[in-house]
């Protein structure tokens, strides 16, 4: 008889419970404090987190309504000072950079509208003044060291009208051009500004209230001043002209190649009344200019000297007076160039200086007359007729 080991008891459902309790009892609990530490730090760091968010989100908003509060403001002068353009225009200063880095100021106050142009912001160098009352225009060229280089002091009513009409004009396109950028949020300096604007950096304040103009520009913007200067040089030039057989050669020499200097443009040989290079392949700092001045002094076949009677026309001007395929040949090459410099000469020389060229035609004239008048032979020579300069 065999004897069958006594089988186990089989472990009932309950006991399997407490067993499979005990054996994850601890495991559990760590499980669980370590859940509540992490749960405690992750709702710490998310309350962080939004806080933070909700300061950076309040100091943005904040900004951002300022930025906006300011180009509301500026974007409601600009179109209150458009508005005002015409006959009812108020006091303004507005300063802007072209973008081959000329310098513009214009300015109306109490009925004299101004325009300074000169090269670079330091301010040394060539610079141009035009004022005007309404009736007349003054224009002066001041050199280097502040004194008046050339002026011209213009009693046409037209040109003063011509020159408000241009003003307001390019006072619109900067205007637009600044409210283009300002709702495009397009920053001041941008690489490919050149190629869609052409002014940059424009600045304006409108002088409410009696409000004084800055001292930069008070210093200059005396309209009657300007034009006793210039009718006082213009008569110093006159008086060298008819004394000059009174003085002497050698001093005469010195005077004319001092005031030469005066009258050319710093950094160039070539542009200006006269020249000073000693050789043809001399040529100042700024090359491209200077070369465009070189050709055009040296290689035009015809014109006519200052106070000279040349192809029956007398030269009353002080310039020469060159023909007009010349000067169009001149105002290629600087735009070619396209620096602040070759601008500036452009400006000076077609806009203020050289307004007027010449074209030749053939004209039928008494070539030979008998001792009574009567006209014995007749042919055709080139009679010159004045022509108005384009604008730079």
């Amino acid at each position: 008889m065999e004897l069958k080991s006594p089988k186990a008891k089989k472990k009932s459902s309950i006991a399997k419970l407490i067993s499979w309790g005990r054996m994850f009892k601890t495991p559990l609990l760590i499980l669980f404090l370590l859940g509540t530490t992490n749960c405690e730090r992750e709702s710490e760091v998310t309350e962080l987190d939004s806080n933070f968010k909700m300061q950076s989100f309040d100091s943005g908003h904040l900004r951002h309504k300022h930025r906006n509060d300011t180009e509301k403001n500026k974007i409601s002068e600009i179109k209150y000072l458009r508005r005002h353009l015409n006959r009812d225009i108020v006091n303004f200063v507005m300063t802007d950079v072209l973008v081959d880095g000329e310098v513009e100021n214009r300015v109306h106050y109490n009925g004299v509208t101004a325009k300074e142009t000169y090269v670079g912001a330091d301010g040394v160098g060539l610079k141009l003044r035009q004022l005007t009352d309404g009736r007349h225009l003054v224009q002066v060229i001041y050199n280097q060291n502040g004194a008046i280089q050339d002026c011209e002091y213009v009693t046409q009513g037209k040109s003063a009208r011509n020159f408000l009409k241009t003003l307001r004009k390019e006072l619109k396109l900067a205007l637009d051009e600044e409210i283009y950028r300002i709702v495009n949020n397009q920053p001041k300096n941008m690489e490919n500004e050149k190629f869609f604007r052409h002014f940059g950096n424009v600045s304006f304040r409108i002088l409410n209230n009696g409000e004084r103009l800055p001292p930069d520009i008070s210093s200059w913007l005396d309209y009657d001043n300007l034009k006793m200067e210039c009718l006082k040089r213009h008569k110093e030039l006159q008086f060298m002209m008819e004394n000059k057989n009174k003085v002497g050669e050698t001093s005469l020499a010195r005077s004319k190649r001092d005031t030469m200097e005066l009258l050319r443009v710093p950094g160039t040989k070539w542009c200006g009344k006269g020249f000073s290079a000693t050789r043809y392949s001399q040529l100042g700092g700024h090359t491209r200019t200077d070369r465009c001045c070189r050709v055009h002094d040296l290689r035009c076949p015809f014109w006519i000297g200052g106070m000279e009677k040349k192809y029956g026309i007398f030269n009353w001007r002080v310039n020469t007076l060159m023909h007009c395929r010349c000067d169009e040949r001149f105002r290629a090459c600087l735009k070619l160039a396209d620096t602040s410099v070759s601008n500036m000469v452009g400006k000076l020389f077609f806009n203020v200086v050289q307004t007027k060229c010449f074209i030749l035609k053939p004209v039928k004239m008494c070539t030979q007359r008998s001792w009574w008048g009567k006209c014995l032979r007749r042919g055709y020579t080139k009679q010159a007729f004045l022509r108005d300069n384009l604008p730079y």
